[in-house]
C-alpha cells in the first residue's frame, strides 16, 4: 500500500485555474453495471460554480464513460 500511495503522490498534478473570466470543468466517470459521471465547475479563483452527477442508463466501458462524461460536462 505504501508504494501505491507514493506512486499516486509522485504523479499528482495540482489543479490549475482557467484564464480570468473563464471556468474549468473537471469530470470523471465510473464503469460497471451502474455507471455514471460526476463533474464540478470552478472559476479562476477556484471557487465552486456548479456540480452534477449523472447516472448512466446502461453499463459503460472505460472509453465510453470518458466520452459520456465530456458530453454531460459540456451540457452542464
Amino acid at each position: 500500500m505504501r508504494k501505491l500511495k507514493e506512486k499516486i503522490r509522485d504523479n499528482h498534478i495540482p489543479w490549475q485555474p482557467p484564464p480570468s473570466g473563464c471556468v474549468k470543468v473537471n469530470f470523471d466517470g465510473a464503469v460497471g453495471e451502474a455507471g455514471g459521471v460526476g463533474m464540478v465547475v470552478r472559476d479562476e479563483k477556484g471557487q465552486f460554480v456548479a456540480a452534477a452527477v449523472v447516472h448512466s442508463p446502461q453499463a459503460l466501458v472505460a472509453g465510453d464513460t470518458e466520452a459520456y462524461a465530456a458530453r454531460e460536462a459540456v451540457s452542464l
